[in-house]
Parts: structure tokens; C-alpha cells; sequence
């Protein structure tokens, strides 16, 4: 189903790598030493992509190949994105192992596990619960973070609040923004959707970069990105979707100094719907396209962004980046929901719902950071030191005025549904103060870091720590719940032995935290508790990384494990602090060219994400973490016809899935393994010699129409129904 802005991704790959810049806003980055010979070659692309395989990260803070760096790195480029089409985040990274797709507000927001652990953006419910999705290096201000403006995603797996603040134990997902362009490109795109048949969705987008001003010390630049969308419900009840986008970016670079300052203007309409509920273990087997929502029930989102970053090269060995970013975002919801197994008489099919919404006031998070970095390069004897040292700030505010909701009410038939007769009866608002919002939250957190990477030969040894000091604050319905400062310490060390010139063995320790602001109750009736100390993650990883084929094949295979301790987990119908769970397993990953006209990209994981410890008494020891099965896996390729009358044809075929899945903490009962397929096909020309490039393009996404689930809410009925056999087919034209 087409939800989003179609993807335009410009690939263009040019001339040189002084332009790296920080994805985390927290960490500094190594720039290498430049030499530029006209300002026509102050590229920011320059040398990170190698068609599917990216040459360097920056989502490590510190700029230098992937083959160099002591992690588990994974990049999709912008040669992928276009490829496989993909209409959402979740989309988008199946190709990387380990992440899952995850299940918040119905589907509305970026929710996703790494290794387990949840990732999800921070326009939520509560300021603290986002973690680890990053745009741009800094936490993702809306509710989706891939658009017609994203370039491309990157992954660093396992803990990396050292780098990133508060973040989630499995690790941090960053998608990077377009950037301005040194020579003009002009893409216009239009997307057509057809799921089940029906042709209800379209989009369309146009992006344009270019040279502003060129003069002998350097270039101004200038990108705009706009789109629009609209997408027809493929599960009846539900509202259509519409998403429109704003996006002018402006970009200095010369051989001293490289700053970028972007706005992004967003809003969009989704529905808000929770999926299908179960029976005798199991999905209702009723007709997937049933739902349970009703038209008015959405989740919608407007939001302005500005941010960018500022790098200074002193000269070769030294070099300081500022890292700044605002947003303002306001969501509003109207939601229609069944939260217990209990709500359904499945003799009559009836099954009792409940309606809650925030008016019109909405939710507002407010959220800004600031970071400064620099590093600093040198030799002592046979040792070559690269010191990096700098400190950060994030400051964020929810506000909701007003909560209104529904007792239960019964009148709606899954066996035989009729839409638009709700009666909910009155609406009870959460009682509150006159004259202060119902819920007002505050996180701020300061942090100094400090590493150093030394050299001898072969062998890199680093080493460094986080120093962190997090506030939170919490009022709700005129009580104060949480007023409270909190501090950690967070060590990071890792090795990398360089075994020849394409290959590499590395080891990492790291740790992570994240404040525990979850809320006591469910839904909109929250009742806070606090304050309690943060989650601890701590995560081990072994592995090897490996170039074949001239650097167009890249693999990487590694060992981990990761410990959660002080875990916030609903278990029926409230939270419990007292868990602890662990993450262990393998992580495998090929991608690149096999031939030249033949693309692979394999991706698998096996895990095991399981409660380690629960002192509530909730027997849930053991058991497997919701929405972690035990195997992930995605198998990817693509012909391209280099020659004849088929020159500029590619087709693409792939698979992905997973064995089963926990609907619950408490394993009532698992969801069944799945695999999908997809095809496609495109074709690119040009209609005279010097015109415009154009790609048509057509894919089909779940072939053979299989029914499946993916992911659960913790509840039994909350369990997400997978997408239909789709159809996407789209006419791209570049000059």
C-alpha cells in the first residue's frame, strides 16, 4: 500500500570526500586531508557509494570506510532505494539484517526493532520514548523519516549512546537527507499504485539542484524537494492518506569550511488502524481487508524543521563540526481501538471498542540540539593518535491540552461489519487544572565525550567514554510525577585488525541508556510513575568484514550479544520495570555486484531475544521479545542488459521473511512464519542523444498475494495485517 511521498533519489557519485559530514550531532568526525582543484568538484557524494555498496558511513561519527570501522556497519544507497521502491522505512531496511518491523500507534509512526529492541522516532506519546532513528544525525522531529528527500539509510548496530545520547541497545538508524549539488539536476517523478486491482494511489514528486554562485575559494549551492501523495485505504474503515512535503536546502563548501542550513515542511493524514484481533490463538480468520477502525479514525502530523551542520578544516589533522538542529511538531489523533482478547464474542462476532482523541489542539513537541566536535591527528613515535573530544545538548517539550475518551461500547460485527454508525456515547475529558495543559514533559540531556584511536600498523585500539547528565520532568492532570536529574557513565572500546587491504576483523564493547518515561496506564489515560532509574544496555560484537570483486562485493558476518537490564514492558494491562532481557545471536550481510550485470543482496539473522530476569513475578522468564523472531532473512538480485536491443532493461526479483513471532510477553501465542516475493522491472533511456534520462519502471510487491502478520502491539488485538499483492509502477525523468 502506497502511505508515502514517492522516493526520488538522484544518484549522482562525484569527485572527492572532504565533505563528510556528522550524522550524529554528538560525536566528531575524521576528515581526510583534500586537494581540490576547482570548485566544480566540491561534491558532498564524492566517493561514498560504489553502486550498491557504500565506500564510507558517517552514521560512526567519524568519517572513513567501512572497512576501517570496529562495528557492524550497513548503508542502503541511493542506487537501492531506487531500485526496490520502497514506500516506507520498514521497506526500506529489510536488506539489513537483524531489523524488523515493529508496531506503534497503528502503524503510523517509524517502529522497528534492531537485534530485538525497539527503534521508533520521537514524535510519540511521551518526549523520552523516542530512540535511535535518526535524520541527519539528530532525532527524527516527524512521525516518518523516509520521503522524497531521503538519500540514503544507514545502520550501526548495537549500543551507541556514547555517540548519540540516550538510543536504543540494538543501535541507531539514520537516514540522510539530499544535500545541494555543485552542477544543475533536475528529477520530476510521478508514482501510480495499484493494490488489489483497484487503482487508487499516486504521487509525485520534483528535485532540483544547482550551483548558486562558483568563485575561486568555492561554490553555493542549492537543493528544493517537493512532493505529494494520496493513497486509498486497502482495509475498509479507514480514511485515505495524503502527504505532502517542502524541502529547500542551501550549502556553502570550499577547502576550509563546508556548511549546509535545511527546512523541512511536512504534514500528513494516515488512518489509525490497530489490525485484527485473534481467536483461539490465532488471527480471526476473517477477511484480511476487514478492519475494525471507522473513516474518522486517523493520526495526522504537521511539523517545520531547520537544521545543518558547519565543518571547519583547519588543515589535514585538524578539523571541528557544529551540529544544529529545531523542530516543531504537532500530531492529533482520533483513534478507535479494542484493547483486550475479552472485548470479542466470538459466537456473534461482536466485538466492543472504545474512541479516544486529543482534539484539536493536538500533542506539540518542541525538540532542539546542539553539538561540538573536533579532532585532532598526530604521531608519537611508531603510534599514530586521532584524538576526538566535544560535547552536546538536546532539549524537548510535549505539551497536550486535553485528552477526551470513551467508555466501551458494543455494535459492530467483524463477521458482518457496517461502517459510520459508531455510537460511543459522551465523551469524558481527563480532568485536569483550569489553565495548564493536561500533560507537559521535559528531557534534557547534556553530554561530554572524549576517544582516542591509536595506530600501530595493522592494529587500531580505541577507546573513550560519554559523560551524561539527563533531566525529566513530568506533570499530568495538575500532579507532579517526575522531577528528576539522573547520570551515566558510558565506556566504548573496540579493536580492528586490518588483515590486508580488503579485509578486516574487529571487536567492539559499548554501552547505552534511555530514560524510563513510559506511563503506568494504557492509552491516552496515562498515570505516571517516576522516577526510575534509566535502561542499561550493554552490547558485545565480534566479526569480519570482507571486499571481493575490486571492492564491488562487500560481505560482513559477526557474533553479538546484548543485556538490558531495568526494561519497561507491558505485560497485560500495565507496565512493569523490573525485567531484564538479552539479545545473542549472528548477523550475516552480501550485497554488491557478483558480475557486472548482476546485483545481490542477501541479508539474514539469527536470534535469540528473550527475558533474562523478571523480579515482578510476571513468568515471563524465557520467554521470546515481542516482535523479535528467531530468523529474519531477505535475498535480493537484479540483471542488468548492458548491450543490444535490450540495453538499459534490469529486473529484479527477491524474498523476505521470518519465522514466528511472540504476540505478547507473555507468549499467549505466536504469529506464523512468513515469505513474501517481489518483482520488478525497469527501463532507462534516453528519447534523442543529449535529452533528458527517463525510467520507467514497474514492480509488484507480495507476488502471490500471500496473507500474513507481521508484527503485534503486545496485545492480542493488535496484530498488524500485512500488505496485499500491490502493483507500483512510476515514470522518472532527470536532466
Amino acid at each position: 500500500m502506497v502511505r508515502r511521498s514517492l522516493l526520488t533519489m538522484l544518484l549522482t557519485t562525484v569527485a572527492h570526500n572532504a565533505f563528510a559530514q556528522s550524522a550524529g550531532g554528538t560525536a566528531p568526525i575524521a576528515v581526510p586531508e583534500v586537494v581540490v582543484s576547482a570548485p566544480t568538484q566540491y561534491d558532498p557524494y564524492s566517493g561514498k557509494y560504489n553502486g550498491a555498496v557504500a565506500e564510507t558511513s558517517d552514521v560512526t561519527g567519524v568519517n572513513k570506510p567501512i572497512l576501517d570501522t570496529p562495528r557492524s556497519v550497513y548503508v542502503v544507497t541511493p542506487q537501492t532505494l531506487q531500485q526496490q521502491m520502497p514506500q516506507s522505512l520498514v521497506e526500506a531496511v529489510r536488506s539489513i539484517p537483524g531489523v524488523y518491523a515493529g508496531n506503534g500507534t497503528g502503524g503510523n509512526t517509524d517502529y522497528l526493532t534492531l537485534k530485538g529492541f525497539e527503534v521508533n522516532t520521537t514524535d510519540a506519546i511521551l518526549v523520552g520514548s523516542g530512540n535511535g532513528l535518526l535524520v541527519d544525525g539528530v532525532r527524527a522531529p516527524m512521525n516518518r523519516a523516509l520521503n522524497a528527500n531521503s538519500n540514503s539509510v544507514e545502520l550501526l548496530s548495537g549500543p551507541a549512546s556514547y555517540l548519540y545520547g540516550y538510543s536504543s541497545e540494538g543501535g541507531v538508524l539514520n537516514v540522510n537527507r539530499k544535500l545541494p549539488l555543485p552542477e544543475a539536476h533536475y528529477t520530476a517523478e510521478f508514482l501510480g499504485g495499484l493494490p488489489s486491482g483497484d487503482f487508487k494511489n499516486f504521487a509525485g514528486s520534483i528535485d532540483a539542484t544547482g550551483p548558486l554562485a562558483k568563485t575561486a575559494d568555492g561554490v553555493f549551492a542549492y537543493r528544493f524537494v517537493a512532493s505529494a501523495s494520496k493513497s486509498d485505504p486497502w482495509r475498509t474503515g479507514n480514511p485515505v492518506s495524503r502527504d505532502e512535503l517542502i524541502a529547500p536546502t542551501l550549502a556553502y563548501y570550499s577547502d576550509m569550511v563546508n556548511s549546509v542550513l535545511a527546512y523541512e515542511h511536512g504534514q500528513n493524514r494516515q488512518p489509525y488502524d490497530r489490525g485484527v484481533t485473534s481467536f483461539n490463538n490465532a488471527p480471526l480468520n476473517i477477511p484480511r481487508t476487514v478492519s475494525y477502525s471507522e473513516p474518522f479514525s486517523n493520526y495526522s502530523e504537521k511539523y517545520d524543521w531547520v537544521h545543518g551542520h558547519t565543518d571547519f578544516n583547519l588543515d589535514k589533522n585538524t578539523d571541528f563540526h557544529l551540529k544544529y538542529s529545531y523542530a516543531s511538531t504537532q500530531m492529533n489523533q482520533s483513534v478507535i481501538r479494542s484493547d483486550n482478547q475479552s472485548d470479542f464474542n466470538a459466537a456473534t462476532g461482536d466485538l466492543k471498542r472504545y474512541f479516544s482523541t486529543n482534539g484539536p489542539d493536538g500533542r506539540v513537541t518542541d525538540q532542539g540540539l546542539i553539538g561540538f566536535s573536533g579532532a585532532h591527528r598526530f604521531d608519537t613515535g611508531i603510534l599514530r593518535h586521532e584524538v576526538q573530544a566535544g560535547a552536546d545538548y538536546y532539549d524537548a517539550t510535549l505539551t497536550e491540552n486535553n485528552v477526551w475518551n470513551s467508555k466501551s461500547f458494543g455494535g459492530f460485527n467483524l463477521y458482518n461489519p457496517v461502517y459510520g454508525q459508531a455510537n460511543f456515547g459522551t465523551l469524558t475529558a481527563t480532568s485536569h487544572p483550569a489553565g495548564e495543559p493536561l500533560s507537559l514533559q521535559k528531557i534534557r540531556e547534556l553530554g561530554v565525550f572524549a576517544q582516542d584511536a591509536v595506530t600501530l600498523g595493522r592494529l587500531t585500539l580505541t577507546g573513550g567514554g560519554r559523560y551524561a547528565q539527563i533531566y525529566e520532568y513530568q506533570r499530568y492532570a495538575g500532579s507532579t510525577q517526575t522531577d528528576y536529574t539522573s547520570y551515566a557513565f558510558l565506556p566504548s572500546t573496540s579493536a580492528l585488525l586490518k588483515i590486508n587491504d580488503s579485509a578486516s576483523l574487529f571487536a567492539d564493547y559499548s554501552k547505552s541508556y534511555r530514560p524510563n518515561i513510559f506511563a503506568t496506564g494504557l492509552g491516552v489515560n496515562l498515570k505516571f510513575v517516576g522516577p526510575i532509574l534509566p535502561q542499561q544496555g550493554t552490547g558485545y560484537e565480534g566479526g569480519i568484514k570482507a571486499k571481493f570483486l575490486d571492492g564491488k562485493l562487500l560481505a560482513q558476518a559477526s557474533v553479538f550479544r546484548i543485556d538490558k537490564t531495568n526494561v519497561q514492558t507491558l505485560i497485560g494491562s500495565a507496565l512493569t520495570f523490573q525485567q531484564a532481557q538479552r539479545s545473542e545471536g549472528v548477523a550475516l550481510s552480501l550485497l554488491g555486484k557478483i558480475t557486472p550485470n548482476v546485483d545481490v543482496n542477501v541479508a539474514y539473522s539469527h536470534q535469540r531475544v528473550y527475558v533474562t530476569d523478571d523480579i515482578a513475578a510476571n513468568n515471563t522468564i524465557g520467554k521470546q521479545v515481542v516482535n523479535a523472531p528467531s530468523d529474519i532473512f531477505a535475498l535480493f538480485g537484479a540483471y542488468h542488459f548492458m548491450d543490444g536491443a535490450l540495453d538499459g532493461l534490469t529486473v529484479s526479483a527477491g524474498l523476505s521473511g521470518a519465522t514466528r513471532n511472540a504476540v505478547d510477553s507473555k507468549n499467549t501465542f505466536f504469529l506464523p512464519s512468513y515469505v513474501i516475493a517481489n518483482a520488478g522491472v525497469s527501463y532507462s533511456f534516453k528519447p534523442q542523444p543529449g535529452g533528458p534520462l527517463t525510467t520507467l519502471s514497474f514492480k509488484v510487491n507480495n507476488l502471490f498475494d500471500t496473507t500474513y502478520y507481521p508484527s503485534s502491539g503486545s496485545k492480542t488485538n493488535w496484530i498488524t495485517v500485512g500488505d496485499p499483492r500491490t502493483f507500483l509502477f512510476s515514470m522518472k525523468v532527470s536532466l
